[in-house]
């Protein structure tokens, strides 16, 4: 080749120029295609990955279901054992308020009754009184009457011995005796008759007193039933606490137990999309890969026919220069020929 020529070394130059973008093109074919490989090298391991990953989070979010349906339940048990602890409460205080009262009303009804047996007894000791003063008014009576007989005898054996008017003169002491006798019969008649309304009054006495009595012990029976209900609320109470409280504490765990598991849940979850993530990832950069080689494929196509017209050219000014006709090479650099790269199937 002639030296100083300037057609020939714009030729050369230009050349230069073209096998050096075939050069270039074919080392960043062979740069995307090695990153290929190593990307879709990896893709086994990142699905691995993925397929591990997705079964913890089903797993992961029937957990969570449960969780969440024994926390319902939970609160649902605690919203009924909080109610009944306010229905028990209700009752433990109507049941305590009942024997409050019955309690204030037999104390009411044994005073009734106790003031009630006084009466009866005040009224047996008026009966007796009664009694005294009838036998008293009897025996007055007797008395008068035998004191009138006398009277009667004293008068006939007078009659029978002495004149009329003597007969007339002591006939006054048989009238007072007979007077008298009237006054004691009557005082008599009105002792029995105080005699039989004090009867009649005691009588109506005990009934009060036993009606009085009957009342305090029905009261008193009542007020040991409700007492026995009392205690029963008590009792029911005391229950309905103690249940609201292990009902609270279900409550509380299942809470924690709903609480763990959404959090289980997440992590499993952002694992699985770290896994997707670096798949999409490598498959993403396989893409880009392939399209890189495929550009580089296209840059050495365009180069390759590029150099083709400057090596023409090129011989046909060396021939016409007398600098001979060799052929110059003018095929791709690369590893591999250039042309559009498939896309390589994930390896297994």
């Amino acid at each position: 080749m002639r030296q100083g020529d300037p057609a020939l070394d714009a030729g050369w130059a230009a050349a230069r120029v073209q096998i050096r973008a075939l050069e270039d093109a074919g080392h960043a074919e062979d740069a995307a295609r090695t990153e290929e490989i190593r990307r879709q090298d990896q893709v086994p391991h990142a699905q691995e990955a993925l397929a591990e990953a997705e079964p913890r989070v089903t797993e992961a979010d029937r957990e969570l279901h449960e969780a969440e349906a024994a926390a319902v339940t939970a609160a649902d048990e605690l919203d009924v054992a909080e109610r009944a602890v306010v229905a028990a409460a209700r009752t433990d205080q109507e049941r305590a308020a009942r024997v409050a009262e019955l309690a204030t009303e037999l104390q009411e009804q044994n005073e009734r009754a106790e003031a009630a047996t006084r009466a009866a007894g005040e009224a047996h000791d008026a009966v007796r009184t009664a009694e005294d003063e009838l036998a008293a008014a009897e025996r007055a009576v007797r008395e008068a009457e035998e004191a009138a007989r006398e009277a009667a005898e004293q008068e006939a054996a007078n009659a029978a011995g002495q004149s009329g008017s003597s007969q007339r003169g002591e006939g006054n002491p048989a009238s007072n005796g007979s007077g008298s006798l009237a006054r004691r019969q009557s005082q008599r008649n009105r002792a029995r008759n105080i005699l039989d309304q004090a009867r009649i009054d005691a009588a109506a006495a005990d009934r009060a007193a036993d009606t009085a009595r009957h009342a305090a012990d029905d009261t008193e029976l009542r007020l040991g039933l409700a007492r026995d209900a009392a205690r029963t609320a008590a009792a029911g109470l005391t229950r309905a606490r103690n249940t609201a409280a292990t009902a609270a504490e279900t409550d509380r765990t299942a809470q924690a137990e709903l609480t763990a598991a959404t959090a289980h849940r997440d992590q499993m979850l952002a694992a699985r999309n770290e896994a997707q993530q670096a798949l999409d990832a490598l498959t993403g950069g396989i893409d880009d890969a392939l399209a890189e080689q495929a550009r580089q494929a296209a840059r050495q196509r365009n180069a390759e026919h590029d150099l083709g017209d400057v090596v023409a050219l090129l011989e046909t000014r060396r021939a016409a220069a007398g600098d001979g006709t060799a052929p110059l090479t003018t095929g791709s650099l690369s590893a591999t020929p250039a042309g559009w790269p498939a896309a390589r199937p994930a390896r297994r």
